[in-house]
């Protein structure tokens, strides 16, 4: 940059320095700091020339005055946190996942596994009609069966309440052993829980639209 561009911009300068060919300009800034119009900082600004009269070299004093004309960083945008709506087809969850083997108390696994379809419901604009329903294997009787899943999906509706989701919202169903997704005949009464797996979990389907 030449002095006559320098001047076009910053005027003339506070100070310079030179007898016969004026080699340094000096400029007083006082930059204005957040406290209010009386807060401010003084800073020099020196441009050295060198012979052919373009700017060689520029000097802040004190040093820490760079940082004034430091352009802010740009916060980072924002993400939307846009939750999809529930699939059609009910979310299916191990009642292995969520619950001990006949128990129908959560366990802490189970809670963070319900952690994930609770998030995405709360991030959900309009909740309805959530549909919760219970199964178990075959082993056991009817009755007792029919009340474990009753149980087991009443569980899941208190844990999602108490995440925020309307009660009015819910409704919880149990159908013990009915709609197996596996057959199975294994003789061994450790391998036959192992294979029936499948079939001890919960459904959850309705509307949680974005």
């Amino acid at each position: 940059m030449t002095k006559d561009q320098l001047y076009d911009l910053l005027g003339a300068p506070d100070f310079n320095e030179g007898v016969f060919e004026v080699r340094k300009w000096t400029y007083i800034f006082d930059f204005r700091n957040a406290g209010g119009v009386a807060d401010y900082s003084r800073c020099e600004y020196q441009v050295v020339f060198g012979k052919d009269h373009h700017s060689q070299a520029v000097y802040w004093k004190p040093e820490s005055c760079k940082s004034e004309l430091d352009t802010p960083a740009a916060a980072p945008a924002a993400v939307a946190n846009v939750a999809a709506p529930l699939p059609q087809e009910p979310i299916r969850l191990s009642g292995d996942a969520l619950f001990a083997f006949n128990r129908a108390d959560l366990t802490d696994d189970g809670r963070q596994n319900l952690g994930q379809f609770l998030q995405r419901i709360q991030q959900a604009s309009q909740v309805e009609d959530i549909s919760i329903v219970g199964y178990t294997d075959r082993i056991g009787s009817d009755s007792y069966n029919l009340s474990l899943s009753q149980r087991r999906a009443d569980a899941v509706q208190r844990y999602l309440a108490e995440g925020g989701v309307p009660a009015t919202a819910m409704h919880s169903t149990g159908k013990g052993n009915a709609d197996p997704v596996v057959q199975c005949s294994d003789a061994n009464h450790a391998a036959l829980i192992k294979c029936l797996s499948p079939n001890r979990r919960v459904e959850l389907s309705g509307v949680a639209r974005p």
